[in-house]
């Protein structure tokens, strides 16, 4: 069940410009897996000022507070993954009921201004502040499944984190003619820091059975697994920044940026020897983009786009080595299409993305990370929206591609060349809606399927097979109000969602059926 609102009013000003805005939102779920479930509480009040004709100026806050119990999925060898056919239902619950469910709050504040000046200069300026908790415990499956006598091994995850952030961006913006053609230059500065108190435990818990489920086991003896099990992390960043959008023609434009960043993160580990308590990492980075679009008609307008990216990482080994910042290049091609009526659009691209200081989930220690070196996806994706004029909207997108490790650290040289966990090599859907006229003015109604391709993981050697799910829409537009009824996975059907690792893999959803409805006062 979820209720929200949205409730917004102008205020009387001099220039018209202030008023209030909150929204908020609560939800209860049950979850299709036995003893998960999750709740989020979410408010968002936000005033604009009236500073004067040439001031915009809106102060943001929000609060959201969410409750759930994580649940891994199915352990490898209860699966018709490996067998011919499963020992226990999608339902199963791997955790227990001892284990203590995740508390997670964040709180922001901030604003966004703009000031418009006599010479055309614009100066932008956004800042944030926000604080964060959660703690929690997860169950985790520990060994394989004993098949002949059902038993698997657990232990527990205790998790403590809290942290803040702070962003401030600035910049300036003006739009002029230099050397014949029209610039939109932006020049910035932005400046992040972020501090994070990271405290992971480890816990016993007794085995569990999947023929005879036995819960309300105790969870014990919860300890740290190493020295780097408590972790105190700041990272500071900032970055410097110019970007032009140039226009030559009516026809051809060309979008540029370049940036510097600079980031220190610091690790202080309160339970190793003095000698190695603080691990420090300063990296630097220039990164950039540009892009070049051609109308070649009114209609059509290819276009090609080269870029790079660098993101700081707070990531740790599990013996405490800080994760490098991960670096990125995209070469992208395409071409887009919309028609006069602007009822029709669609696109076709073609893209070439490698990453470095990639850092994954590590299956051995929960709670760590991994790196897994290089990693290249290259493909194509397609998208296609109309809006018919006979009540028929439709859309459709389709995306074939190749993802392989092509670099791996001596740790991970088993990976290399395999394809990405949990990526699949195609994946589609198309939807159809239809809008009725006449007698059922009002009624609308849709048809809808999703096809993921097959996935693996490099953890083992099992494949997810591929599957395709139906959805299905009907509503009804009222006067003041719309009822909308969905269900998600129209005929049922089962399916894992994931590949994770060689213990463990999560289950796709059941039908889900959703009534909405909308008031407007």
């Amino acid at each position: 069940m979820q209720g929200s609102f949205d409730f917004g009013r102008v205020l009387n000003s001099e220039n018209g410009k202030a008023a209030f805005r909150i929204n908020g939102m609560a939800m209860n779920s049950d979850d299709p897996t036995d003893g998960v479930w999750y709740k989020n509480r979410y408010i968002a009040p936000s005033v604009s000022l009236d500073l004067g004709a040439r001031t915009d100026f809106t102060i943001l806050a929000a609060i959201n507070q969410r409750n759930y119990v994580r649940q891994q999925g199915l352990p490898i060898g209860a699966t018709s993954l490996v067998r011919n056919g499963a020992l226990v239902p999608n339902s199963f619950f791997t955790g227990d009921y001892t284990v203590a469910p995740y508390d997670a709050e964040q709180k922001s504040i901030g604003y966004v201004l703009a000031h418009r000046f006599d010479n055309g200069w614009t100066l932008n300026q956004t800042y944030r502040h926000l604080e964060l908790s959660m703690t929690g415990q997860l169950a985790n499956t520990t060994g394989a499944l004993n098949v002949a006598t059902g038993n698997f091994n657990r232990d527990v995850l205790s998790q403590d984190f809290s942290g803040r952030s702070d962003g401030l961006d600035t910049n300036i913006a003006k739009t002029f003619n230099w050397g014949g053609v029209k610039h939109n230059v932006m020049v910035g500065v932005d400046v992040m820091y972020d501090k994070l108190h990271r405290d992971s435990r480890r816990c016993a818990i007794a085995a569990q059975n999947i023929f005879n489920p036995v819960y309300g086991r105790p969870v014990t003896a919860c300890g740290f697994q190493n020295n780097d099990g408590l972790v105190d992390t700041t990272l500071a960043q900032n970055g410097l920044y110019i970007r032009d959008n140039i226009d030559f023609t009516e026809r051809l434009s060309m979008s540029m940026s370049l940036r510097h960043d600079r980031a220190r993160l610091d690790n202080t580990y309160p339970l190793r020897p003095a000698a190695t308590a603080n691990v420090n990492a300063e990296k630097s980075a220039n990164t950039g983009h540009v892009g070049l679009v051609y109308k070649a008609t009114p209609n059509v307008a290819p276009y090609v786009s080269y870029a790079t990216s660098f993101l700081p990482q707070t990531g740790i080994t599990f013996d405490g080595t800080p994760i490098d910042p991960e670096q990125g290049k995209q070469s992208e091609v395409g071409v887009k299409f919309l028609s006069d009526d602007q009822r029709l659009s669609a696109s076709l691209a073609y893209y070439d993305l490698k990453r470095r200081n990639l850092s994954q989930t590590d299956d051995s220690h929960p709670g760590f990370q991994v790196a897994i070196g290089e990693q290249q996806t290259k493909g194509y994706e397609a998208e296609i929206a109309a809006d018919l004029k006979n009540g028929w909207q439709l859309s459709g997108a389709l995306s074939v591609l190749d993802a392989v490790i092509t670099e791996a650290s001596a740790a991970q040289a088993s990976t290399l060349g395999q394809w990405l966990s949990n990526v699949p090599r195609k994946s589609a859907n198309f939807l159809a809606n239809y809008r009725f006229d006449g007698a059922l003015q009002g009624w609308g109604a849709g048809f809808g399927v999703r096809y993921v391709g097959a996935k693996t993981t490099t953890a083992a050697s099992y494949v997810v097979p591929s599957y395709t799910v139906a959805d299905a829409n009907v509503s009804y537009q009222g006067n003041g109000y719309r009822i909308q009824l969905n269900i998600k996975n129209l005929f049922d059907k089962e399916y894992y969602a994931g590949a994770s690792n060689a213990r463990w893999v999560p289950v796709g959803n059941p039908r889900m059926v959703m009534l909405k409805t909308v008031i407007d006062f």
